[in-house]
């Protein structure tokens, strides 16, 4: 199965209203797409959609056909609603932007995260820290006891 990440989906999306804008067809815009190098979800994305133009089947059937992708009821819907309106740039236009804002929410998200997450190995670090030293410092204190008491032994009877 091809990652088809969030990312890959919207610059996909945004090439194909693009290139449909442009007046292209579907399969020259999967060919000007495919001519230049793309990741593997988008490739194989606009090699399914492809086929499913050779097969005779409309945009919408041949997205609702694509295996490994995992293509979501939105995304088919969009689609095939747009297509049989005759708007299909509209479309991808509007996942486009969809799937833009989802990829910076979950940027947004996880840059917010990253102040608690460092705040907290920060917090654990500085618990830790007086442990390590304390305990140091009480093996040391042990060392010296036992070493001094070793020095007085019965045996010796020295002080």
């Amino acid at each position: 199965m091809a990652s088809f990440s969030v990312s890959d989906r919207a610059h996909l999306y945004y090439e194909l209203n693009k290139l449909l804008d442009a007046g292209l067809s579907i399969p020259d815009a999967a060919d000007a797409i495919l001519d230049g190098n793309v990741p593997a979800g988008q490739r194989q994305y606009l090699y399914q959609l492809k086929k499913g133009i050779d097969e005779q089947k409309t945009i919408g059937e041949s997205i609702e056909a694509m295996r490994g992708l995992e293509i979501s009821k939105l995304e088919h819907s969009i689609i095939e609603s747009t297509e049989e309106a005759g708007r299909l740039a509209d479309g991808y236009d509007q996942l486009a932007e969809y799937f833009e804002t989802r990829r910076n929410t979950a940027r947004e998200i996880r840059s917010q995260l990253i102040y608690p997450v460092l705040l907290l190995h920060f917090a654990v670090l500085i618990l830790m820290v007086p442990s390590a030293l304390q305990g140091s410092m009480t093996s040391a204190v042990t060392e010296a006891i036992v070493r001094r008491l070793e020095g007085i032994s019965p045996k010796t009877g020295s002080g």
